[in-house]
């Protein structure tokens, strides 16, 4: 393999003869070849055409190479657009196997382990197939741009048969639950092997294939997490939530509030845009939302969404409602008219999370993607994005906010580490006059997509507040009464309304909770061993849920090993589990491995270690 440009500019390919040796059977030519800074990436055919210099027939001899030659993007070569001028990050971003995925919940986080493994058998291929089925005109392949943007695209099946199906139904009985990959490599490797879909992928496996994917073609890529991260469906840069008048959550009018969402970034240079937009560009595969009549994301220039600059690019408008749109609370009266009753900022796009470079720790980015929350950078930057806002001309029609609500309220939910769901909800009349509340608290089953499913439980109270007094509400659920009827990533949502009679005050609160989950401790009988030898990993974590876990099953992926997958039945209350599987080792160096248990009541529960495998 050979990659384009060389450390000089280099704006037109050149061949030149090294030397010459002569011996016994002829003669052996060195020659240096550098391709164009913009040569397409794909695989070559070699031929050397010669003639002896002395012969007046200008005869010709015809050799064609039998190797092919690979041709990648190089971030070490200063002509090339995906050029990095850092060692660290060049290691990190192109060549290392291994890394994190910000899932869950951004207050606690250590990253879920994830094998990339761009260097593995047949990854390369892999990559060169999905770039040759995407159409992209052979001279784009040169382009970073219009590769990464035709990845995006190509990584999910949705329009091309791509390399991964999504789904987010909670049955994944005709595939692979989602929670269970912990690597690229068996994902591409069956793609490869039946060429069609993989099942099932979610946000954090199509973004870990395609920081694989583009790794492989010489991008310099990483993977990203938006903790609160909005899902903007009708272009209107704001996200909206509706109620109805007695309380209910409109779902099929909501836009959706995402626990996380990891999408990509891959570093070069945009000479497609006026003004200095090169660096860190974000796009994504997961499908969401169709650009140009296909399900692709990208890649938008993070200074021109950290701008509101949101003409630029592909997508930026999109990105710019996830990590910076104004959180609108509707509600909707039964003669169909719309009332706005709340207007937040800062409530979506936080702790913008991705892996440290050479580290395991967490390196929050957010202030690569907005300005500092209520800032006047941040306020302007929101102004000029929402300038094409497909709502711009009508937020004065319906944004009247009620003046003097005179009812102070409080809404604390909260989830202990033994599942128990609790909240206490506080309310004070500061009016000279008597206040009458209705009440309605609804803990819903929600997926980490902000899509709810079932409802758990629900409480009324109606409560009357003399002038200056003040009364609190408390509730609580446990485990056992929620968790088997939650949606897979063990996650309630607490919704809150109350409504004043007297004034027609409103007060509309959601906060959506998710376990705190263990991580699995990972040992080895040998920390170093020889190529071909056998290890035995061991998995170790504690239920923290005074119920029992059911259909268990632990995967281990690594660097230098085949994945292996066991199933381990239930684990009793609180009881600690110790679960072993044999591997073998087939590559030599530092291998990277992950393991992650699944359960039907508690899912990507992981861990990771590091082995050195000698000859």
């Amino acid at each position: 393999m050979i990659s384009s440009g060389t450390e000089n500019d280099l704006s037109e390919a050149s061949a030149v003869i090294k030397d010459i040796t002569n011996s016994d059977g002829g003669s052996i030519v060195r020659l240096s070849v550098n391709l164009a800074r913009d040569s397409p990436v794909g695989e070559y055919a070699v031929v050397v055409i010669a003639r002896k210099k002395e012969d007046k027939r200008r005869r010709f001899a015809k050799f064609l190479l039998r190797e092919k030659i690979v041709v990648l993007f190089n971030s070490w070569c200063k002509a090339d657009d995906v050029y990095i001028d850092n060692d660290d990050e060049r290691n990190e971003y192109v060549m290392n196997e291994s890394g994190r995925l910000y899932t869950s919940s951004s207050l606690w986080n250590s990253g879920k382990p994830w094998i990339y493994g761009q260097f593995q058998d047949s990854i390369l291929d892999a990559a060169l197939y999905l770039l040759d089925r995407s159409k992209l005109p052979k001279q784009a392949c040169g382009n970073p741009v219009r590769v990464t943007r035709q990845m995006s695209a190509m990584v999910n099946s949705n329009d091309d048969s791509g390399v991964l199906s999504g789904n987010w139904s909670g049955d994944y009985s005709s595939g692979t639950s989602p929670t269970s990959w912990s690597g690229s490599v068996k994902i591409l490797q069956e793609y490869m092997e039946n060429k069609s879909p993989v099942k099932w992928g979610q946000c954090w496996v199509f973004s870990g294939v395609l920081t694989t994917v583009c790794r492989a073609l010489g991008i310099p890529t990483r993977s990203v997490t938006n903790f609160e991260s909005a899902h903007d469906s009708d272009e209107s840069m704001t996200i909206d939530t509706f109620y109805d008048e007695d309380g209910n959550p409109l779902k099929y009018l909501n836009d959706s509030v995402w626990n996380f969402h990891v999408w990509n970034e891959a570093w070069f240079l945009r000479p497609d845009i006026p003004g200095d937009y090169g660096g860190w560009q974000a796009f994504d595969s997961t499908p969401q939302e169709r650009s140009e009549y296909v399900f692709q994301c990208g890649p938008a220039p993070l200074k021109a969404i950290k701008e509101g600059n949101v003409h630029l690019g592909y997508d930026a408008r999109f990105i710019f409602a996830e990590v910076n749109g104004d959180q609108i609370t509707w509600t909707k009266f039964r003669d169909g008219t719309l009332k706005a009753t709340e207007r937040l900022t800062g409530e979506v796009g936080k702790h913008l999370s991705t892996k440290a470079v050479l580290k395991t720790e967490r390196n929050i980015v957010t202030d690569l993607y907005k300005h500092k929350e209520g800032s006047d950078e941040e306020r302007e930057s929101v102004a000029r994005a929402y300038q094409l806002s497909n709502r711009r001309r009508d937020l004065d029609k319906f944004y009247h906010y009620d003046e003097g609500d005179d009812v102070q309220m409080t809404f604390n939910p909260e989830m202990n580490d033994d599942g128990t769901v609790s909240f206490l909800f506080s309310a004070k009349n500061t009016a000279s006059e008597r206040r009458t509340l209705s009440c309605s608290f609804t803990a819903m089953a929600t997926y980490y997509t902000g899509v709810t499913a079932n409802e758990l439980d629900k409480a009324k109270k109606r409560m009357i507040l003399k002038s200056g007094k003040e009364k609190e509400f408390s509730w609580k659920m446990t485990a056992a009464k929620w968790i088997n009827k939650a949606a897979e990533d063990a996650t309630v949502g607490i919704y809150a309304y109350v409504r004043v009679k007297e004034t027609g005050q409103l007060f509309a609160k959601k906060s959506v909770l998710e376990l705190n989950k263990p991580e699995l401790e990972i040992t080895f009988d040998n920390a170093t061993i020889r190529r071909g030898d056998n290890v035995v990993l061991t998995a170790t974590f504690t239920n923290p849920l005074d119920l029992e876990l059911t259909k268990c099953s632990l995967t281990v992926e690594g660097t230098g090993f085949k994945p292996v997958k066991e199933h381990l039945g239930d684990v009793r209350a609180n009881d600690v589990i110790s679960a072993s599987v044999t591997l073998k080792s087939l590559m030599t160096g530092r291998q990277d491995i992950n393991a992650t248990f699944h359960s039907r009541q508690l899912v990507n529960i992981s861990g990771s270690a590091t082995l050195t495998v000698t000859d």
